[in-house]
């Protein structure tokens, strides 16, 4: 059966038209059927199936899958990005290969992810204050596959927290909208798993030091000179049983939100 499945992914792998083809099965299965996921699991078991024959080849065969994963994470992960529906299974996958992959060392593949992440963190800056759920399902779906390289790639942890801006985007405009204590202001990310994605991510970006200490140099004011503290000792008091909402600070005066602000600056 392998040796078919081999004939099969060489086939695949040096037909001329391959974009084409694949381009055409992802918008045919995963997208004209994303009402009930059947198609974007039909295209993500694909992908995998495809996986599973290149930890079978040679090395030379692998050589010859790099335009194949170009392919992938050049044009199928944005393509899924821009779409005008949420293909969240899809870009999970990118994320989990990141996961468990090196191109390098897996597939002998020498395209340069790094530069892909930077497109992404791109993306999430460049998009406008979310309205609707697709946007922050696809900028969930970001912060996941950035998340995933980071922890294999911690070096690179102060490049994306600075240089590339993501812990300002993330305090300054997606959970917080500016240091101001102005509550007409709602910030850009109002779904909770999107919120809990962006936390996840300053978690990780504070194993950097000049992370750490941006992150705490912004969170300091609000949390001391918030509105809600008065000065009695109970306005001080963390509670568990404050009944959470997704904008206006709330993070910061519940327990439930405070731990992630303890684990950031710890």
């Amino acid at each position: 059966m392998l040796l078919v499945d081999l004939q099969i992914y060489q086939d695949f792998i040096k037909y001329k038209n391959l974009k084409e083809l694949l381009t055409s099965l992802y918008i045919n299965q995963a997208l004209e059927n994303h009402q009930n996921y059947d198609g974007q699991y039909a295209f993500k078991s694909l992908l995998y199936d495809i996986l599973n024959i290149l930890n079978q080849v040679s090395n030379e065969e692998k050589k010859n899958a790099e335009p194949l994963f170009q392919l992938l994470f050049e044009d199928i992960l944005f393509l899924a990005l821009r779409g005008q529906c949420a293909s969240y299974i899809i870009l999970k996958f990118f994320a989990d290969f990141l996961n468990k992959y090196d191109l390098k060392k897996s597939f002998e593949c020498d395209l340069n992810i790094f530069n892909v992440m930077n497109e992404l963190v791109g993306y999430i800056k460049s998009q406008e204050f979310a309205t609707k759920n697709l946007f922050e399902t696809q900028m969930d779906a970001c912060y996941y596959i950035i998340y995933q390289y980071l922890q294999a790639n911690q070096d690179e942890l102060q490049y994306f927290g600075q240089d590339l801006g993501l812990v300002e985007e993330i305090l300054q405009v997606g959970i917080f909208q500016a240091p101001s204590l102005d509550r007409t202001q709602r910030p850009k990310y109002t779904n909770k798993n999107l919120i809990k994605k962006a936390f996840d991510m300053l978690s990780l970006l504070s194993r950097n030091e000049n992370n750490l200490v941006s992150i705490i140099n912004f969170l300091s004011p609000i949390h001391r000179r918030g509105i809600w503290r008065k000065r009695k000792k109970a306005s001080w008091n963390l509670s568990s049983n404050v009944k959470r909402r997704t904008y206006q600070y709330a993070g910061l005066k519940n327990l439930g939100c405070s731990n992630k602000v303890c684990l950031i600056t710890k």
